[in-house]
Order: structure tokens, then C-alpha cells, then sequence
């Protein structure tokens, strides 16, 4: 049961955080002066909700 729960908890940190913080960006909260690191985090932070989508459809499937 604790194997679930850290995996469930993992997989929407992975999902919800990114999300948050492209909040922020957009909301014009968070900044980079470095064009080349703001390109390469906006990219990552895009990345990481699909990532943790397909962590959770994997497990489910493990699942079954």
C-alpha cells in the first residue's frame, strides 16, 4: 500500500509542479535574464506534466 501511495504522490508532484510554476512565469511572478536557461526551463517545465501523465497510464497499466 505505501509503494502505491509514494507512486500516486510522485506522479502528481511531477504532473502539478511544472504547471505551477508556468504559472507563475506567465503571471509574470518568476523571471530568467538568461535567455538560454529561460528557453531550456520553459521547454522542461512543457515536458514535465506529459511525463507525468504517461507515469500514471504506465502504472495503471502495471496494474492490471
Amino acid at each position: 500500500m505505501r509503494k502505491h501511495i509514494v507512486e500516486i504522490i510522485t506522479d502528481v508532484v511531477v504532473f502539478w509542479l511544472p504547471i505551477d510554476i508556468l504559472y507563475l512565469y506567465f503571471a509574470g511572478s518568476w523571471y530568467e535574464p538568461i535567455k538560454v536557461i529561460l528557453w531550456a526551463e520553459l521547454i522542461m517545465l512543457f515536458v514535465l506534466p506529459i511525463l507525468g501523465i504517461w507515469r500514471v497510464y504506465s502504472y495503471i497499466r502495471r496494474l492490471k
